[in-house]
């Protein structure tokens, strides 16, 4: 599964807004892939499925977060706000962001 960088950001992100909805296996295995950079074969190893369940799991969850940005629109939002927001609420929001960091 190769991706590009600004892909790989997005998920991460999205993952901050919505990781708390998928199931405590996907959000494992999501960390895994995505925070801990571990390849098919070592998550495979690490919670004892094929790297094929690996794989399955994470086009799984990708989908679920998509389906969630899509209805809610959260990640948008918040990226609206710091595109129109002056050097105070900047403070804020990224004050905002470490507390959704501890969320997943």
């Amino acid at each position: 599964m190769k991706q590009e960088i600004k892909d790989i950001i997005y998920i991460n992100e999205l993952l901050e807004f919505y990781g708390i909805l998928l199931t405590k296996k996907q959000q494992d295995i999501m960390r895994d892939y995505y925070l801990y950079n571990l390849s098919f074969s070592e998550i495979s190893l690490n919670h004892k499925i094929s790297k094929a369940a690996v794989g399955d799991t994470i086009e799984k969850s990708i989908k679920k977060l998509n389906f969630y940005e899509n209805n809610l629109q959260y990640h948008q939002i918040f990226q609206d706000i710091k595109k129109n927001a002056d050097e105070n609420k900047l403070k804020i929001i990224a004050e905002i962001e470490e507390e959704f960091k501890h969320g997943i």
